[in-house]
């Protein structure tokens, strides 16, 4: 039975550089760290992959400040791509629940993971105000090996900012996300004139997602291309 709602079967993972949404393709998803706020004095470092279920005729806001370029994947099967790491939607909550807060500030405390799921209704970005909650965040959270510092979780700023300055890269390298061809539902690029060099640069790909390129994988890829330009004239 189809749903009239607000919110796709499909998750978007959004980037600015069409080089960047070719890495994905060959290489797999990357953790990258967000700095999660809870109030003004509690600020965290955590590793995470950033999706939304917003309807693409619905994320003009969305996309300029996350990007032009865009790889949508099923809802259904995603959850089994995720190789240990865990997978859902984020929880908003406001600083005026102060009942809320206070728990979550005890979880910071103990460092207990469960933050992870939760983000501020609203905050102040880049000098504006931002309402958190239209972004329908879903996350995949990188949580410790315990052999590894790989997928450190920084639980304080002043931590959190001077491993930054050490780290020439924003990702984190060798737990990368790995999925098949047949799991993207959508590759979407900015304009119409953009499609011919993404088709050339799929079928030049020796791998998608880590493992070996088949022609068949590089057809179903150039298949789900999309232009935001075609969406916003004939959808």
């Amino acid at each position: 039975m189809s749903k009239n709602n607000s919110h796709t079967s499909t998750l978007f993972h959004f980037t600015k550089k069409q080089n960047t949404l070719l890495s994905i393709l060959r290489d797999g998803l990357k953790f990258s760290y967000c700095t999660e706020r809870v109030n003004d004095f509690t600020v965290m470092g955590i590793p995470m992959v950033s999706f939304c279920d917003i309807p693409l005729m619905s994320c003009r806001e969305h996309r300029s400040k996350y990007g032009l370029y865009a790889i949508g994947f099923s809802k259904e099967t995603f959850s089994n791509l995720t190789q240990g790491c865990e997978v859902g939607s984020v929880g908003y909550f406001s600083e005026k629940q102060k009942a809320l807060v206070d728990n979550l500030l005890s979880l910071v405390a103990k460092q207990d993971k469960a933050i992870g799921w939760s983000k501020q209704f609203e905050m102040i970005r880049d000098g504006k105000l931002q309402t958190n909650y239209d972004e329908c965040e879903w996350r995949i959270l990188a949580f410790n090996d315990e052999d590894s510092n790989s997928y450190q979780w920084f639980w304080n700023e002043i931590d959190f900012i001077r491993w930054k300055k050490n780290r020439p890269d924003k990702f984190l390298e060798g737990i990368n996300i790995s999925f098949n061809a047949s799991d993207i539902r959508y590759i979407v690029v900015n304009q119409e004139k953009n499609i011919p060099n993404v088709v050339k640069r799929i079928l030049r790909l020796k791998t998608i997602a880590g493992k070996p390129a088949s022609i068949e994988d590089k057809e179903i890829l150039c298949s789900r291309i999309i232009s935001f330009e075609q969406l916003n004239s004939d959808f």
